[in-house]
């Protein structure tokens, strides 16, 4: 298990090498997701819930909206809970957090197995770190005049999105 000295260590290099966060401002709790999947825990869902308990600056959606449910797989915990970040900021910004871990890598063993293609691997030792770009202003232009609208699906596993047809590919060559 990791120790809350580390995550001490890890804010400060955050405000060192990145943009100075004042005395008393809260971060995201994207930013202490991204910096736990750099720490060994013997549970891969305590890489979601052992950071429960530091003071965010979510509305909404943050630490102090998740409880802890140890009946669901780390699957179904990571599934729910980028979902959960989806809906509530009406964005795919969390995207921005997965992180493909070519098989041959010596992180390869930490790669959770079938995951959706649209969520992050918080076991995953890589730190998209730091995350500047998480959730501040609109980075991205594409679709920002369109509310994102997530749609009802049988499968948790499968995220169905509202979109527009731009065109439509009639053939192809080799």
């Amino acid at each position: 298990m990791w120790h809350l000295s580390k995550v001490h260590h890890e804010l400060e290099a955050f405000e060192t090498d990145s943009q100075q966060v004042p005395d008393g401002e809260k971060l995201p709790l994207l930013h202490f997701l991204d910096l736990g999947r750099g720490f060994r825990a013997t549970d891969p869902r305590d890489k979601i819930y052992g950071l429960l308990g530091f003071p965010t600056s979510d509305d909404g959606l943050g630490a102090s909206s998740i409880i802890p449910d140890y009946t669901l797989s780390a699957r179904e915990v990571y599934t729910q809970i980028t979902r959960d970040f989806i809906e509530k900021d009406a964005n795919l910004y969390l995207m921005g957090l997965i992180v493909f871990t070519p098989p041959d890598s010596s992180q390869a063993d930490e790669r959770m197995e079938d995951l959706p293609s649209w969520v992050p691997d918080f076991n995953s030792g890589t730190t998209i770190f730091p995350m500047s770009s998480i959730n501040k202003g609109q980075q991205y232009s594409a679709g920002l005049s369109k509310p994102l609208h997530v749609l009802t699906h049988a499968s948790p596993h499968t995220l169905r999105l509202e979109g527009v047809v731009l065109d439509t590919i009639r053939a192809t060559s080799c």
